[in-house]
């Protein structure tokens, strides 16, 4: 058993019951790739790459919103689409490639159309979807200031090793071994 603060009793007694997050308004928005996740379909014949953005702004920011990303699939079409989607994240974020590692998306900041797809089961509400990237530094996107586009980061130079990093004298190299020759001289 835990007792709750005053803080939180207060706090829990103004708050709005809200069951789920109603999607975000369609538009332009600066996402960031914050998780990534390579899941198996329902009936186990294929695998997508499930990602999660957080939205930047211009409004909404700390928002999440997710999508999907066939890449194998039964269908050739659909896993077509699926790997043609991700490979314009991976250009618009600047993510290096190959891509070998879906963590390798981490990070990836885009400019990105938001729609609402409505949802024909009652069971389900409706949802976000995210389509059309951009490099947030691309004209017409709304850069945002504070916002560092991934694709910008591979021009920082490197803070050196890491002896360097920690202020610790690099240890010598060892000296190296005499060549055969020189003991026969």
């Amino acid at each position: 058993m835990a007792i709750l603060d005053q803080r939180f009793t207060q706090a829990f007694q103004t708050a709005e019951a809200n069951s789920g997050f109603d999607p975000i308004p369609p538009g332009d928005y600066i996402l960031q790739v914050s998780e990534t996740e390579l899941k198996n379909t329902k009936n186990g014949s294929g695998q997508y790459i499930k990602v999660a953005f957080t939205v930047m702004g211009p409004k909404y920011e700390g928002r999440k919103i997710f999508t999907n990303f066939n890449i194998r699939n039964a269908s050739p079409e659909a896993e077509r689409i699926g790997v043609s989607q991700l490979k314009a994240l991976v250009v618009a974020g600047g993510v290096a490639e190959p891509l070998m590692d879906t963590d390798q998306l981490v990070g990836a900041t885009v400019s990105a159309r938001v729609t609402v797809k409505k949802s024909d089961d009652p069971q389900y509400d409706d949802q976000n979807r995210v389509s059309h990237y951009k490099p947030v530094n691309a004209p017409g996107t709304g850069a945002m200031p504070g916002v560092t586009p991934m694709s910008t980061l591979a021009n920082v130079p490197s803070a050196g090793t890491f002896s360097q990093a920690f202020g610790r004298q690099a240890a010598p190299e060892p000296a190296a071994a005499p060549s055969e020759q020189s003991w026969f001289k």
